[in-house]
């Protein structure tokens, strides 16, 4: 797939880059080299990915073929597009349904080759601001749980929102340090993706500032980083699982150097590369690694190569007979959890919770959803007034609150509600989950594009003849959020966090020709 995407107008391809990173790369690349600073001028490439937690993989060349520009499928991701120069795909309707992700195509690699499965465990160490972690989700297809994790809680924050409009019913997002995760969950993951920090090579055409704060001495700090993740990951993973290690930078200080020193280190990984017919399956020809590593341990996409950004790739597998770390609750040697004094209390409350949450899903008719209905109120984790479904992982709240004893919990499962005065009072995390083929069986509301960009802007909605009560606005067939009807007007329910002015759509998407 070679680039296309407009240069910027310029004579001098090395200008506005840093002295030693061309240096370097010219080391690095020989004559090649000034393709790639040739490439890191013209305007970077941007790329859908679809949600196929909305969109089943049958149905997305339909999707594809509705949006108002064109599309040119990512090699390695099927799920994957790049959109033409120009277009803003952040302002069709279809993103803030949720329906597709906008990514970096290179971007999408690494979760590709992590290749979650249903029913997995899988961590994602670094996760914000969520596109990998949007990814992974997906591709669990409801089943398993993924644990996103951040550092940083105003990152995480971020994460939350993204991972909401994905509607990922089973997930965690905690905000930890990697090692802590590691004492506290060894060996408990399938699979663990290591997106890691790093000086930030790759994305000099699409963030400015990453030129600014570039520095030799940047790539040695990051170096230090990056294997004390790896050192989290390798503690975290079980025998037989994998990790994949990803960065978005071009120095081999960060990339082949990192997994070297990381398998010398640890005689119990091996690489497991992509193979010639997968590689062939996902046109990564021309991807090969640098010394210290064979040509063929890695994986690297260059933006004069192909239509994304920079960015690295490896895979490993730890060797060991197969299975989870621990007997004793799904992270092993825990806190003692302890019941309250009040805990009586707390399991009336729960379950007056799960009665009026229960009451509310009759009203709209999303009792059709069996995972809903059928949930054990065991499940059912109430946190001050906020109500969640836990991933069933867990089979009640107080092992979930064993197991996460002293951790920094931001989002614990599905975000149904708040109980509030007596009342169940949903949240748009319910109805961004709810599956595709059920919207025809609750009390959804189609609107048209008029009414649908007025709902995001957070207006209240004119809806004539339709009786009181709760009820979900539908576009094409995806839910776009709650509505709370009162005499023909629907109260908008839709986050204030999420809220988003679509009017410019139109200006947004040229004709093409």
């Amino acid at each position: 797939m070679k680039p296309m995407a407009e240069e910027r107008p310029t004579t001098d391809f090395t200008a506005l880059l840093p002295d030693a990173f061309v240096r370097r790369m010219r080391a690095l690349l020989g004559p090649e080299a000034e393709e790639l600073f040739r490439a890191l001028h013209r305007w970077p490439a941007r790329g859908i990915r679809f949600n196929t937690l909305k969109v089943p993989r049958g149905e997305i060349g339909h999707r594809a073929q509705r949006l108002p520009f064109g599309l040119t499928p990512v090699p390695w991701c099927p799920e994957g597009f790049v959109v033409p120069p120009g277009v803003r795909p952040g302002l069709h309707p279809y993103h803030a349904l949720g329906v597709y992700y906008i990514q970096d195509p290179s971007a999408m690699l690494p979760v590709v080759l992590l290749d979650p499965r249903p029913g997995e465990r899988v961590l994602d160490l670094a996760a914000a601001p969520g596109g990998k972690s949007t990814h992974i989700a997906a591709r669990l297809e409801r089943q398993g749980l993924l644990v996103a994790n951040d550092a940083k809680r105003e990152r995480a924050h971020v994460l939350v929102q993204n991972l909401t409009l994905f509607g990922a019913p089973n997930v965690l997002v905690t905000v930890e340090q990697p090692r802590r995760l590691a004492r506290r969950w060894p060996e408990r993951f399938d699979a663990v993706l290591v997106d890691a920090p790093c000086s930030g090579e790759g994305l000099f055409r699409r963030e400015p500032e990453a030129r600014a704060y570039w520095s030799e001495g940047r790539i040695l700090r990051e170096q230090k980083l990056q294997l004390e993740l790896l050192e989290a990951a390798a503690r975290l993973v079980r025998p037989g699982g994998r990790i994949v290690y990803s960065t978005c930078t071009f120095a081999p200080e960060e990339d082949e150097e990192v997994v070297a020193r990381f398998l010398e280190a640890h005689p119990e990984f091996a690489l497991a590369p992509p193979s010639f017919a997968e590689r062939e399956r996902l046109g990564l020809r021309g991807s090969e690694a640098f010394p210290p590593l064979s040509p063929e341990d890695a994986v690297r996409l260059w933006p004069h190569r192909v239509e994304g950004d920079g960015h690295f790739v490896a895979r490993f597998t730890k060797l060991g007979k197969e299975g989870f770390a621990g007997e004793d609750g799904w992270a092993g040697r825990t806190p003692t959890f302890r019941k309250t004094a009040d805990a009586k209390g707390d399991l009336r409350a729960r379950r007056r919770a799960a009665e009026l949450f229960q009451n509310f899903l009759a009203e709209v008719g999303a009792d059709a959803w069996e995972t809903l209905r059928t949930a054990p109120s065991e499940r059912l984790y109430l946190r001050g007034e906020e109500m969640f479904l836990l991933p069933d992982l867990w089979s009640d709240a107080e092992t979930f609150l064993r197991d996460v004893a002293g951790m920094r919990v931001l989002l614990p499962g599905l975000f149904l509600g708040r109980v509030r005065r007596d009342r169940f009072l949903p949240e748009h995390a319910l109805a961004a989950a709810l599956p595709q083929n059920l919207l025809g069986r609750v009390r959804a509301i189609r609107v048209d594009e008029g009414k649908l960009v007025r709902y995001f802007r957070g207006e209240e909605i004119a809806l004539e003849g339709e009786k009181d009560g709760y009820a979900l606005l539908s576009y094409e067939d995806f839910p776009a959020g709650w509505v709370r009807l009162r005499s023909g007007t629907g109260k908008n329910l839709f986050p204030k966090s999420l809220r988003r002015d679509l009017s410019a759509a139109h200006d947004a998407f040229p004709p093409e020709g």
